[in-house]
């Protein structure tokens, strides 16, 4: 039923993202996501934590990536930093990229 419903969005211009293992879809308007908001507010230079597709635009487009590697079987942005998706890694290199 999910695929059916997918398959239908995607024909009406909506960008469709599965998130992988969640059983959920994210459903936006064309060139709406992470990065368009945060260009929007006025951020341009930032430093950005993700774990799925939908973080992909907003990873690719900033200074630094960093990639919580909770999901295997997704690729992660390439350059990004790769992080174990644990508090203490989390806080240790939020910590070291704040010093940079």
């Amino acid at each position: 039923m999910r695929s059916r419903i997918k398959k239908l969005l995607v024909t009406l211009d909506l960008v469709v993202i599965e998130h992988s293992g969640e059983g959920s879809l994210d459903i936006t308007a064309q060139g709406i996501n992470k990065a368009h908001a945060l260009s929007d507010i006025g951020f341009e230079n930032y430093i950005a934590f993700g774990n799925d597709e939908n973080d992909w635009t907003m990873l690719a487009s900033a200074q630094q990536a960093v990639w919580i590697t909770s999901k295997p079987e997704l690729t992660p942005v390439p350059g990004a930093i790769l992080c174990p998706p644990d508090a203490e890694s989390i806080a240790i290199l939020i910590s070291k990229l704040s010093q940079s």
